[in-house]
């Protein structure tokens, strides 16, 4: 269950969108949070935001005469983990060796109540994906299963996705991740409400700077653009 805070924080952000939040997060100090456009939509395009359920694996072969390690698990566990409101964040370690999200095992997640899945890795049944509703992003598509090279070893954890522009976005439990068709934020979940706040402002700035840009001159209205995140505040490391 979410805490009405998330709630509150998740409904405005998703209203904002993601451009928006991103310029909000670089004047608040958070450089790195924009997930790389390489992680694209593979399902419903529709908004989403939701605060993130973090689960991680590795490339592991296993077969039914090698049975895993019993701290390791399949695949078709991850409804096991998943809650309801939240995104499923699905670290894979950068594995590109077969789907670890199918039509199959996508509806029974979707049955959970999550509002998207985001992962590193591949998908399969590209056609059929969309029918779920549920958004997704994924780094391509195989018709390769995973079931038998890659396992879960670690849920509630610290996810790691590949950052636009690069490096990494480090994603914790919790944190608000938002998603359009502009691409992926991540909101750290202890700054959400100030985040959603100055950026709410500077749309309401940006508003009033639409209204008023065809009587202004050229000058004045790129004073008026540069001034608008003024009551912005640097927020990491506070």
């Amino acid at each position: 269950m979410n805490s009405p805070v998330a709630d509150s924080a998740a409904s405005r952000l998703v209203r904002l969108g993601t451009a928006l939040i991103s310029d909000i997060l670089d004047e608040a100090g958070f450089h790195a949070n924009v997930i790389s456009n390489a992680i694209g939509p593979y399902g419903s395009r529709k908004p989403f935001c939701g605060p993130a359920t973090c689960v991680r694996g590795i490339a592991k072969v296993v077969t039914s005469t090698s049975p895993a390690p019993a701290a390791m698990l399949p695949t078709y566990q991850l409804p096991s983990f998943v809650k309801h409101g939240h995104v499923l964040v699905l670290d894979t370690g950068n594995f590109y060796g077969g789907a670890v999200v199918g039509s199959m095992l996508l509806r029974d997640i979707a049955a959970c109540g999550v509002v998207a899945i985001v992962t590193d890795g591949l998908v399969r049944d590209v056609e059929d994906i969309p029918r779920s509703g549920l958004p997704l992003a994924a780094a391509g598509a195989t018709p390769l299963n995973s079931a038998r090279r890659w396992s879960i070893i670690e849920e509630n954890c610290v996810a790691i996705m590949p950052a636009q522009g690069g490096g990494t976005v480090r994603i914790t439990p919790l944190d608000l991740v938002v998603g359009d068709a502009d691409g992926i934020v991540v909101v750290p979940s202890e700054h959400a409400e100030a985040i959603a706040d100055m950026a709410e402002e500077v749309a309401r700035r940006e508003s009033l700077l639409n209204k008023t840009v065809v009587d202004a001159n050229p000058a004045g209205v790129a004073r008026a653009r540069a001034q608008r995140f003024s009551d912005t505040t640097w927020l990491r490391g506070k």
